[in-house]
């Protein structure tokens, strides 16, 4: 093989690498967008029968505080209550957030090839198999 037919089957090789890694992305991504809008689809049809039995139950708890409280008083220690309790459960849900990793797949073979290509180009003396498909 002559030096050209080598770089244009390097290039192929190499465009066809980054094309498959381009539909892996787009594979993983598609996948996780349907994963979490299904979740959030769930979320949100439950919404409704949350709120309504919440409210009834913090009207409940400030009128059973009131036996000890003056009404302000006992409304504005269920409203405390539900502030503490939200801020916890959003900085909860926010730090799990965080953590979830997206594109695992994909990351692992960028990095992988990155990894392989650094090799390659570092020790003149690997040979790489170069296939199509």
């Amino acid at each position: 093989m002559s030096a050209a037919q080598n770089l244009k089957a390097i290039v192929e090789s190499f465009s066809d690498l980054l094309e498959g890694h381009i539909k892996l992305f787009k594979l993983e991504l598609a996948e996780d967008a349907k994963v979490i809008g299904v979740e959030v689809g769930k979320i949100v049809a439950l919404l409704p029968l949350i709120f309504v039995g919440y409210a009834f139950m913090c009207a409940a708890l400030a009128m059973f505080l009131q036996r000890w409280l003056a009404a302000d008083l006992s409304y504005l220690t269920v409203g405390l209550l539900n502030l503490a309790g939200g801020g916890l459960g959003i900085a909860l849900a926010a730090k799990k957030l965080s953590k979830k990793q997206l594109l695992d797949g994909t990351r692992a073979e960028v990095s992988t090839t990155a990894q392989t290509l650094a090799r390659a180009v570092k020790d003149p003396a690997i040979t790489v198999e170069v296939t199509n498909g």
